[in-house]
Formats: structure tokens, C-alpha cells, sequence
């Protein structure tokens, strides 16, 4: 989804994201954990990229325990638990948000997910993003 617009993890409240894509073309965070508690906001094998350089992908204190394996295209958390910085490479004109073959989110979710749902040949690893274990991945290289 592309917007303006971005997710809040409030006090008392919980997100998990999973296999998903957040695309913001804002200068705020993708999401945002204001309540500071570890275990609150847990986010997996996901890609989040604001297309403004200024904007971030996560905003407000959290554990690294439960960021991993994950683009985060402001390099938050570059190099530890399998996240990483790089542009997703999203096929131009497609509101729905695939990627090309060439990019860097195939083969880079969490080792041990399930990935027997992305077509042959697939890497043997999962993709990231909303169609990370779909049909609709691209074919590995």
C-alpha cells in the first residue's frame, strides 16, 4: 500500500507484522512503537521503504529480538538479524507492490519459515515482503 500515512503501536497494544510491505512517501516512520516496551512491536520477514530519504522505517525504542530478518530501507538495524538496506526494486507501475526478479528481498526471510509455496525454482529460502511463500514471488535467479 501506498500512502501518506503510517502504523502507531500504542501503550497497552500489540503489532505483529509478518510478510508484509510498507511503502510511505512521507518523511514519518513506516511504523512507530510510542510505548517504548520490548515485545510490543515485532516485525518479520518484511519489507518497509519510504521513499523520502529523510523518512525512517521505525520510530521509537524497541527490542532488536523482535526486528529480523527484514529490508528496512533506512539501514535501521543494518547488518544484525538478517536486516539489511537496499531499494526492494519494486516493479515500476505496479500499485500492488511486487518486486523484479533481480531483487534484494528474494532468498532473505528467516531460514527456518516455510517457503514451499513460492515456485520452483525458489532459493530454497523465503522471499520477503506481502508475497513472500505465495504463487506470486518472483522465480529465484
Amino acid at each position: 500500500m501506498l500512502n501518506k500515512g503510517f502504523l502507531v503501536v500504542s501503550a497497552n497494544a500489540a503489532l505483529d507484522i509478518y510478510n508484509s510491505t510498507l511503502l510511505v512517501d512521507g518523511g514519518q516512520p513506516n511504523v512507530i512503537n510510542s510505548t517504548g516496551l520490548a515485545g510490543n512491536l515485532n516485525i518479520f520477514n518484511s519489507i518497509l521503504y519510504n521513499l523520502r530519504a529523510s523518512g525512517s522505517s521505525i520510530g521509537g525504542a524497541t527490542s532488536l529480538d523482535n526486528i529480523q530478518y527484514n529490508l528496512l530501507g533506512d539501514g535501521l538495524y543494518n547488518g544484525q538479524y538478517g536486516n539489511f538496506k537496499a531499494d526492494p526494486l519494486f516493479v515500476v507501475g505496479d500499485s500492488l507492490l511486487h518486486v523484479q526478479p533481480n531483487s534484494p528481498t528474494l532468498n532473505k526471510g528467516n531460514p527456518s519459515d516455510d517457503y514451499s509455496n513460492e515456485p520452483l525454482p525458489n532459493g530454497n529460502r523465503l522471499d520477503l515482503g506481502a508475497y513472500g511463500n505465495t504463487s506470486e514471488t518472483p522465480i529465484s535467479p
